[in-house]
């Protein structure tokens, strides 16, 4: 079943926050270490993951919120990003290489902890796509799952094959993925003038564009090998035969989840969201009118909140058996 309702106001407000992050640990994964923004100590886990060109500092106006409604937050700086590490290897940035990172983040945070852990998985763009793979493969680990701006590979890769809309939309993809070199260089010239055009309309705070500066002073070209990783576009004119060789055949997903769309994207087109209800059963649509791409820039405040209902519904989900999802 699809709920779709719209983006309500906030509840809570961003005024006289504390500094987001209370600590910074590092975490091996396996075959990585992350670093990892950590606040709070609760048995309630609010995991983060942000996405290009980002880092885990886009959660700072959200983390606050979350410690404040008993959650604690973790927000990693994924694999090739800032200061967690950054392997040289294009294949090292397999999508479901990325996934058990994530997988091994949440037990590290959730095996030693006494009680009942919940854990709620929010993520945006690239973040997104490593988190649908999480759900697919770890649904015991989840007990919500809220993706933002960041589409269903199953749904999107027949868009990029045969919707002209969406492939003009996303015809920046072919350069990310073809051209690495060239994309390296339009994005870091003139301070980084390019990276920064990423978010086009959408207000980016100074402290936010210095920790973004940094991060992409340390790891902007590994941060661009996510890209090639996972997707192969034969013709660098066309879409034609492309393929997002890393991704599930079915990518499915049996946890409560909630889509936020910014339907301002002018990336990803809104028909993204047709025919959800097939790969997540349980789906919740929330719209943002004016939220763009970045949705979780944007409105962090409207997210935080709407997130913080969601996961509160499906924590109790999870409590009743006959509503248990997987």
């Amino acid at each position: 079943m699809v709920r779709m309702v719209v983006g309500v106001v906030a509840l809570l407000s961003l005024a006289c926050l504390s500094q987001a992050f209370d600590r910074i640990e590092r975490v091996n994964v396996g075959e990585v270490s992350l670093s990892v923004g950590v606040s709070g100590s609760s048995n309630k886990k609010m995991v983060l993951l942000h996405g290009f060109p980002e880092g885990r500092s886009v959660w700072e106006d959200h983390a606050p919120l979350f410690v404040s409604n008993g959650y604690q937050v973790i927000a990693p700086d994924l694999r090739g990003y800032n200061d967690s590490d950054c392997p040289e290897e294009v294949s090292a940035y397999d999508v479901n290489k990325l996934a058990e990172d994530v997988h091994q983040l949440i037990v590290h945070y959730t095996k030693s902890g006494k009680g009942k852990q919940t854990v709620i998985l929010v993520a945006h763009d690239w973040g997104g796509q490593v988190a649908w793979i999480v759900g697919h493969k770890f649904p015991h680990l989840l007990d919500g799952l809220v993706i933002q701006n960041s589409p269903h590979p199953n749904i999107l890769l027949p868009l990029m094959l045969n919707d002209p809309e969406q492939q003009t939309a996303a015809k920046y993809l072919n350069l990310f993925v073809n051209h690495q070199t060239t994309s390296y260089y339009l994005l870091s010239s003139f301070g980084y003038k390019g990276a920064y055009a990423a978010w086009g309309t959408t207000p980016v705070s100074e402290q936010l564009k210095k920790d973004l500066l940094v991060s992409w002073e340390k790891s902007l070209p590994s941060q661009l090998k996510w890209y090639p990783a996972n997707v192969r576009i034969p013709s660098s004119f066309s879409f034609k035969d492309m393929e997002m060789f890393t991704y599930p055949k079915v990518c499915d997903v049996h946890v409560p989840t909630m889509i936020q769309w910014g339907a301002a994207d002018v990336m990803y087109l809104e028909k993204n969201l047709q025919g959800m209800e097939e790969l997540v059963p349980d789906l919740t649509i929330v719209r943002y009118e004016d939220g763009t791409h970045f949705v979780n820039v944007d409105k962090p405040v409207e997210i935080t909140n709407d997130i913080l209902k969601f996961a509160e519904a499906a924590i109790q989900k999870a409590k009743n058996p006959r509503d248990l999802r997987y």
